[in-house]
């Protein structure tokens, strides 16, 4: 009760009725998504609306088998794939485990790098 439409059904008996639903409380917001299957397009574009919504700035663009995770000065950059990557990340920062040179890092598969930015910046 109380939410509002983003997307409604098209093509099946539920035409027209709401398919993705956000509730704002206060706050925050609720995203309901009634769905038995969502692809990985759309889900990505929800997860980008409510994550711009919530004032959550976009990480560095990287490949679908790259994490980075940054917790204060320090970046975590995993290779959950069985492939060489490389990474650009473009800030200053040292290694603390791998290899970070000139804003760029080779990986091999299943590589690991940490790196601890400069002056206090986040990487």
């Amino acid at each position: 009760k109380g939410g509002a439409p983003m997307m409604t059904f098209n093509g099946s008996c539920l035409d027209g009725h709401p398919a993705v639903v956000e509730q704002k409380t206060g706050r925050g917001r609720t995203i309901y998504i009634a769905a038995n299957e969502v692809d990985n397009e759309l889900l990505a574009a929800i997860a980008d609306y409510a994550l711009e919504a919530a004032g959550v700035a976009p990480g560095p663009a990287v490949a679908d088998k790259i994490e980075v995770v940054e917790r204060g000065p320090l970046a975590f950059v995993i290779n959950h794939g069985p492939d060489s990557a490389a990474v650009k990340l473009n800030r200053p920062g040292q290694a603390l485990v791998g290899h970070y040179k000139a804003g760029q890092i080779q990986m091999g598969p299943y590589d690991v790098c940490v790196i601890k930015s400069q002056e206090g910046k986040n990487v």
